[in-house]
C-alpha cells in the first residue's frame, strides 16, 4: 500500500546528511577518576615573602598591584569560592574534572560555572522526566497542544462551569435555568430555550407523568383564566337559571346556544393551533412537501459537512505521513549506507520501509497517552491552527521514537547486519527479495489483481492448475492469455503469481 511506504526515493539525500556509520553499543568498563589530593593553603603574613606568588596586593614579580588589579583578584577569588561551594553537590568524578579545568586558567571559571549549572539543571530535569529528552518533548508537545497555561486555564474554567451546572441539575436548583439562558444569550441563541421546551415536556410526560401534570396544571389554569373561561362559565350558569315573569326557571336557550357555538369555535381553533405545534402533526400535502424539502436540505448539508471533514482529515493525514517518510527515512538512511545493505534491490527496501511503518503504527496504537491526546485534538474545531497542533504533536512523538522503531525493525529482519559485509548483505537481500516476491504473488492471487510485467513470461503456465481454491482448465488459461493475463510459478516453486503484460 502506498500509504505504508517510507519514501525510499528520498533516502539517498537523507543518508548523505546522516552519519556514515551506525554507533554500536560500547563495552561497559569501569571508569575511575583519580581525585587530586587537596592541600590546605596556609595564610601568609605580611612579614612572609611574597616574591614569586600572586597575592591580593602584589604581583608574582613583586610589584604592587593597582587598585583595578586588586579588584580583579578579589573577584576571581570570590568566583572560585562560589564555584567550590556549587561543586560540593556534584559527583566526585565530574567535580574533579571541572576543578582541573577551572584551576588550569582563572579565565575558565565562568565556563566551569556554566557547565556546572547545565549539569545541575539536567539532573533536576531528569528527576522529573526519567526517560530524558523523549519524555520532555512529549510533555512540551502536550502543553502546546492545549494552548499552554492560558489554554489550560480556559479548559479548567470550562470544566468548573460544567461542574457547577451539574451540581445545580442534581440538586434540582431552579437557578440552572438562569445559567442556561445567560449562556444562550452570550452565544446569540436565545430562541433555543423555546425550541427545547416542547421536547422537554414530552420527555417529562413519558418519564414521570405525575410530575408532568403537577408542572403543567398551574400553567394550564393560568391559560384558562387568560381566555376568560371563568366569565364563560358564569354566563352559562346565568343562562341556565334564567326565570320568567312567574319566577319559574326557564333556561335562556338562545344565550346557551350562542355560548355553546362560541366554545365550540374556540375549541376548534385550539385544536388547529395544537396541530401546528404538535410533534406528530397530520401529514397534509403541504407538510409532506415541507418535510421532503427539509430532508433534502439536511442531506445536502450533511454531505457538505462530511466532505469538509474528509478534506480536513486527509490534509492532516498527508502532513503526518510526510513527517513519517522524512523522519523515518533519515533514520533508515544511516543503515542503508552500511556495506551490508549496499546491493539491496529497490523492492526489498520498499518492503523494509513497509515493515518500519507497520511497527510505527502498532507502537502508536498501543501508546495510550498518544491515543488520548490525539483523540482530544481531533475533537477540536477543524481550523488550520488545530491542524497544526495535531501535526506538531505527532511530529514530536515521532522524533522521540523514530530511531528505536527503525533500529528494532532492522535488527529483527537482519540480526547480523552490523558484522556482515556486502557479501552477507547480498545473500540476505536475495533471500528477502524472494520472500517479497512470494508475498506479492500470494496477494495477487488472493485479490485477483495481477502484477504487471513488461512482456509475456516464457514460463507461463499452460497445464490445468488449481489456484486460490479454483480450478483452471487449459481452456481457461488460454482465455486468460488472450486477455493478457496468466500464472507463473513463484521463486520458491511452491505457489503461483497472477501476472499481466497489458496496461
Amino acid at each position: 500500500m502506498s500509504d505504508m511506504l517510507v519514501d525510499i526515493a528520498s533516502l539517498d539525500s537523507a543518508a548523505t546528511a546522516a552519519e556514515t556509520s551506525v554507533e554500536t553499543q560500547p563495552t561497559e568498563t569501569e571508569i575511575t577518576v583519580e581525585t587530586p589530593v587537596e592541600t590546605t593553603e596556609t595564610q601568609t603574613t605580611e612579614t612572609e615573602t611574597t616574591e614569586g606568588k600572586d597575592t591580593e596586593t602584589h604581583n608574582a614579580d613583586g610589584t604592587e598591584k593597582t587598585p583595578e588589579q586588586q579588584a580583579e583578584y578579589k573577584k576571581a577569588a570570590s568566583d572560585k569560592a562560589a564555584s567550590d561551594k556549587a561543586l560540593e553537590s556534584t559527583p566526585a568524578n565530574v567535580r574533579a574534572a571541572l576543578k582541573v579545568m577551572r584551576d588550569s586558567d582563572p579565565k575558565n571559571a565562568a565556563v566551569v560555572k556554566e557547565l556546572h549549572g547545565s549539569f545541575e539543571r539536567w539532573n533536576a530535569a531528569k528527576a522529573i522526566f526519567p526517560k530524558g529528552v523523549a519524555e520532555m518533548q512529549e510533555a512540551k508537545a502536550f502543553i502546546d497542544s492545549v494552548g499552554g497555561p492560558e489554554g489550560y486555564q480556559k479548559m479548567q474554567d470550562m470544566i468548573n462551569t460544567v461542574t457547577a451546572t451539574d451540581e445545580l441539575l442534581y440538586a434540582a436548583d431552579p437557578k440552572i435555568w438562569d445559567n442556561v439562558i445567560e449562556d444562550l444569550k452570550a452565544n446569540n441563541h436565545p430562541e433555543a430555550l423555546g425550541q427545547l421546551a416542547p421536547s422537554f415536556l414530552a420527555k417529562l410526560k413519558a418519564h414521570d407523568i405525575n410530575a408532568y401534570y403537577d408542572a403543567f396544571q398551574p400553567h394550564f389554569f393560568e391559560g384558562l383564566k387568560e381566555v376568560n373561561i371563568g366569565r364563560f362559565v358564569q354566563s352559562f350558569n346565568e343562562a341556565l337559571n334564567t326565570k320568567n315573569d312567574k319566577g319559574e326557571v326557564t333556561p335562556d336557550l338562545k344565550t346557551i346556544t350562542g355560548l355553546v357555538n362560541a366554545i365550540s369555535t374556540w375549541f376548534k381553533n385550539q385544536e388547529e393551533e395544537a396541530k401546528k405545534h404538535s410533534s406528530t402533526p397530520e401529514d397534509t400535502p403541504e407538510r409532506k412537501k415541507f418535510l421532503a424539502e427539509k430532508t433534502a436540505f439536511e442531506k445536502t448539508k450533511a454531505e457538505d459537512v462530511k466532505k469538509q471533514q474528509t478534506v480536513y482529515e486527509n490534509g492532516v493525514a498527508e502532513e503526518c505521513e510526510h513527517k513519517n517518510n522524512n523522519i523515518l527515512g533519515k533514520s533508515l538512511g544511516v543503515f542503508l549506507k552500511m556495506p551490508f545493505f549496499k546491493d539491496f534491490p529497490y523492492e526489498t527496501k520498499v518492503d523494509l520501509g513497509n515493515g518500519i511503518k507497520e511497527r510505527l503504527y502498532a507502537a502508536l496504537k498501543a501508546d495510550k497517552g498518544y491515543q488520548i491526546q490525539m483523540s482530544a485534538l481531533w475533537k477540536q474545531p477543524r481550523t488550520d491552527a488545530n491542524k497544526a497542533k495535531i501535526v506538531q504533536y505527532h511530529e514530536a512523538k515521532l522524533q522521540a521514537i523514530a530511531n528505536d522503531i527503525v533500529t528494532k525493525t532492522v535488527q529483527n529482519r537482519y540480526p547480523g547486519y552490523a558484522k556482515g559485509g556486502s557479501a552477507a548483505g547480498k545473500a540476505a537481500a536475495a533471500t528477502e527479495k524472494k520472500a517479497v516476491a512470494v508475498k506479492a504473488a500470494t496477494q495477487s492471487v488472493a485479490s485477483g489483481k495481477p502484477i504487471y510485467v513488461a512482456s509475456r513470461p516464457s514460463d507461463i503456465v499452460r497445464d490445468p492448475i488449481k489456484v486460490g481454491g479454483r480450478d483452471y482448465s487449459a481452456s481457461d488459461l488460454v482465455t486468460l492469455q488472450i486477455m493478457g493475463r496468466g500464472f507463473v510459478k513463484t521463486p520458491d516453486g511452491k505457489g503461483y503469481k497472477f501476472v499481466t503484460w497489458r496496461r
